[in-house]
């Protein structure tokens, strides 16, 4: 099964919160991932085959604004990129491609398999999306420039086993890696051409 639970995404920005404000549940059942844009929250729900939109302008009651599945089968990690949502779903080994220009009304763009095999983590970072591939222990590049049409540009799978989650700074790729318990770093200055910088295991 490529991910667990133990290894969803989070992703927070800003202050981090030391009260309790505010939780839903409408719509959700096992919610994997969640990505925050403007006054919007972006939930993958793995068991509904669903992403589902939030309003969080008042956190301390997220209105439900629209759901979406065209596509989708286990979504698990999510990326917001300007208008578009990149959603890794294991369930179909497809990046699926929405546009969440109007949130109550999402519609699905694109999705590219090939060569993806159980992706668990994206990240999309310029006219790239940066996908794990877990069965197949690759980090796979895509390009985005056009979302209608995404096209593959590049992967590398060296000292990774089990890759779950992938995080870009600069030129660089930082892919935490499940089963062999590491954290494996490539340049990807050259997107056709991924190289591995450095990898380690320590404490982890």
């Amino acid at each position: 099964t490529a991910g667990s639970a133990s290894t969803a995404q989070l992703d927070v920005a800003g202050s981090v919160p030391t009260n309790y404000v505010g939780s839903t549940t409408v719509g959700l059942n096992q919610p994997y991932a969640v990505a925050v844009s403007g006054r919007y929250a972006y939930v993958t729900s793995f068991n509904n085959a669903s992403l589902v939109i939030y309003d969080i302008s008042n956190p301390a009651n997220s209105v439900e604004v629209s759901t979406a599945s065209t596509g989708l089968v286990n979504p698990r990690s999510i990326s917001i990129n300007g208008r578009y949502a990149y959603i890794a779903d294991s369930g179909n080994n497809s990046l699926v491609i929405y546009d969440i220009g109007n949130p109550a009304s999402p519609t699905k763009v694109s999705s590219i398999s090939s060569p993806l095999n159980g992706p668990t983590g994206v990240t999309v970072s310029g006219r790239y999306a940066y996908v794990t591939s877990y069965n197949t222990n690759a980090l796979v590049i895509f390009d985005i420039s056009n979302p209608a049409n995404p096209t593959l540009a590049g992967s590398v799978n060296t000292a990774m086993n089990g890759p779950v989650y992938v995080t870009i700074v600069g030129h660089y790729a930082y892919v935490a890696s499940a089963t062999n318990s590491s954290l494996v770093i490539f340049d990807i200055s050259n997107p056709a051409a991924p190289t591995e910088v450095a990898s380690t295991s320590v404490d982890l």
